[in-house]
């Protein structure tokens, strides 16, 4: 809610993700009862998020309704840790 303070999805129910170092969109999972599931819901701000894991895929959001998006939940590749880097952000070594 800090860094979209104009989008008033970002004041209900997203206290699962956090944004990093102002560029790093984090989603762990952190329910044992998501943790069985096929994808977990977190809520993307209007913009263009590339995911970190493997940098090709991006979640594309017009914020709002728009913005809740699935994300695969598989335990086997260790994707239960989601980052996606921030629209305009740059991240270096």
């Amino acid at each position: 809610m800090f860094h979209f303070p104009v989008d008033d999805e970002t004041f209900s129910n997203t206290e699962h993700s956090f944004i990093w170092a102002n560029a790093l969109k984090v989603t762990p999972v952190l329910d044992a009862d998501a943790s069985h599931a096929d994808t977990i819901k977190s809520y993307f701000p209007e913009g263009e998020w590339v995911n970190m894991n493997n940098y090709s895929d991006i979640v594309n959001s017009t914020g709002g309704s728009d913005g809740w998006k699935d994300l695969p939940n598989d335990q086997s590749n260790m994707s239960m840790i989601h980052s996606h880097l921030m629209p305009g952000a740059i991240v270096t070594k």
